[in-house]
């Protein structure tokens, strides 16, 4: 019956104020004669993106509701609650914690359990999954955000577990037992308090993802974090296998046996010296995988210098450089190499006597860039044709600039920027009306006067940007300037 108006009389309908007022929620999918539940189902789920990357999903209540009742009907996850009344009796394969209490201490079955997430953070005892025996299918261990302080050496009898997840928990250390968790193929401990890893991380020969490094510098609104890596073992390395390797200190046995890790496309190692690089580099040279490469030279350190760098990753998309660099760097094969395919740049401390935009306007492919206590001087420009792709920009702590101009078409798709620490900055940048697209802007710790112009005389320059937020550490203040409803 195609073509006789069921859409038009069906839409007419859906877009009644009457009928809209009755519902609290109200979506519309169009559905094709051949079509799949999951499809429709996905398109209710809202994405949550930061930096056009999907972070998290947001559903309505019935869609969530539908989607625990299914699960736990299947037996394929089940969630509990204090608002749960009775005592729960647990048969399913993937069990979510989201407020302890005492009735979860009977699991009926630890034998089929293989998931086991726990997201309570008043809960600081580690919790209980049954005995190593009983509970030895286990697959996934979440534990992210809860405020355990120690891992029990009973952890390691769970041979079958494939994720270990203690992001953000106050743990100080891991057991040396871990060796034994040979089917271990993730383990994070990012943003805990572990400084040191034992020996045992290295006999892992399954594990792919390693994430670590202590948060040793508050974020400034989620802009700008700083993290301290942790140190490694002096020894060699079985876990040929890894794939991310984030948040270790360099030491010249680690930064020779990374040659070995010829599979990883992380590679986040700071604290690393001059007589590091040498060997640093011909490991990096056999990573024909990499694509994201994160290095932090050591405090006092001379500079970097890629010129050692032969055989640069051609599958490189996000660099991170935090170190001085040498003026002629963004010249060296390794820029000319990688230059073009990049997408993500983060300099920070390179200390330029020249200006650093000139050196990687030929950038064209970026899409993120961030740069930090990299120049001297006092003016910068962004010249018209530069960074036609560029959506995120974030520049920190340039302490002597007083003047910043935009040139017409420069930056054309930039979607965020942020300004963050420019204690000479007295004037909104020259030409920031002319960044149609820009939609936020963040001030962290800017001039008086920056402030005064930018909600009075120069408020017009910016009333095209849909949010502008303003925050000052100094002061204990976070105000949002202006927002569009």
């Amino acid at each position: 019956m195609g073509g006789s108006g069921k859409t038009t009389l069906v839409n007419s309908i859906y877009e009644d104020e009457r009928i809209k007022n009755q519902f609290d929620c109200h979506i519309w999918i169009t559905v094709s004669q051949k079509f799949h539940a999951s499809d429709i189902m996905r398109k209710m789920v809202v994405e949550r993106k930061h930096f056009r990357k999907v972070k998290e999903f947001q559903m309505h209540d019935i869609m969530r509701e539908l989607a625990i009742s299914i699960s736990e009907k299947e037996t394929f996850c089940m969630t509990h609650s204090k608002s749960q009344h009775g005592e729960p009796e647990y048969r399913c394969r993937r069990l979510s914690i989201h407020e302890h209490n005492e009735m979860i201490k009977s699991i009926s079955d630890p034998s089929r359990l293989r998931s086991f997430y726990h997201f309570d953070v008043t809960c600081s005892s580690f919790p209980s999954v049954g005995t190593p025996r009983s509970a030895r299918y286990l697959n996934v261990l979440e534990l992210q955000d809860v405020p355990i302080t120690v891992v029990p050496e009973e952890l390691s009898g769970l041979f079958n577990l494939r994720y270990l997840g203690f992001r953000r928990t106050k743990i100080k250390q891991l057991p040396q037992s871990v060796d034994k968790l040979f089917n271990l193929q993730t383990l994070d401990i990012y943003l805990t308090n572990v400084d040191k890893l034992p020996t045992g991380i290295t006999k892992l020969k399954r594990l792919r993802h390693l994430l670590a490094g202590k948060l040793s510098a508050p974020l400034y609104c989620g802009i700008v974090g700083k993290s301290r890596g942790v140190e490694a073992p002096k020894v060699v390395w079985e876990s040929i296998e890894l794939q991310t390797l984030k948040g270790v200190l360099a030491n010249m046995d680690l930064v020779e046996h990374l040659g070995n890790m010829t599979q990883l496309r992380t590679l986040e190692i700071e604290d690393v010296r001059e007589d590091h690089y040498p060997k640093l580099f011909a490991s990096i040279s056999k990573m024909r995988f990499l694509r994201t490469l994160n290095v932090l030279s050591a405090e006092g350190n001379q500079g970097i210098s890629f010129e050692a760098l032969n055989f640069p990753p051609k599958n490189l998309r996000k660099l991170k450089v935090n170190g001085r660099l040498h003026q002629s760097v963004m010249a060296s094969p390794f820029f000319q190499t990688v230059g073009a395919k990049l997408e993500k740049l983060y300099l920070t401390g390179s200390k330029m006597n020249i200006d650093p935009l000139i050196s990687i306007s030929c950038l064209s492919n970026l899409k993120v860039l961030q740069i930090g206590d990299t120049y001297g001087g006092e003016r910068i420009v962004f010249q018209s044709g530069w960074f036609p792709k560029l959506h995120t920009l974030i520049m920190c702590n340039l302490s002597h600039i007083n003047s910043m101009i935009m040139e017409q078409q420069t930056m054309k798709n930039l979607q965020w920027l942020a300004l963050v620490n420019f204690p000479e900055l007295k004037e909104v940048p020259h030409g920031i009306e002319l960044l149609l697209s820009l939609q936020n802007l963040m001030l962290v710790n800017m001039h008086d006067e920056f402030m005064e112009r930018i909600q009075g005389e120069d408020k017009v320059r910016v009333q095209h940007i849909s949010t502008v937020r303003f925050l000052d550490r100094s002061r204990g203040m976070e105000k949002r300037l202006f927002q569009d409803s």
